[in-house]
């Protein structure tokens, strides 16, 4: 099976979320919260739940970067291939923060 090759974006230019990106936070929420509870009933203190949780969450991230980009290795692809224009990796020329000029 070849790799995704990432083309979309859950956040407009405005890094707010998109209505997919908000169907993927309540997706995330409605399966974290009976973990997230079960662990607080036990006795475990939230800050602890919490950041194995994101841990967990981070890990996930990295293993499927790695595995996704040695794949595309092997098939002599380069990562970029495929991303859109409009979903750019990182623009310093601008600060997220203001308003664009015209």
């Amino acid at each position: 099976m070849e790799p995704i090759v990432p083309s979309k974006s859950l956040y407009n230019d405005w890094d707010v979320s998109t209505d997919v990106g908000n169907r993927l936070f309540e997706e995330s929420f409605r399966a974290l919260e009976p973990i997230m509870k079960k662990f607080l009933a036990a006795g475990y203190p939230i800050r602890q739940i919490a950041h194995e949780m994101l841990s967990s969450v981070s890990m996930l991230e990295a293993e499927t970067c790695i595995r996704r980009n040695t794949e595309l290795h092997r098939m002599n692809r380069s990562p970029r291939f495929g991303v859109k224009e409009n979903v750019p990796l990182v623009d310093l020329s601008t600060s997220k923060e203001q308003e664009p000029t015209k």
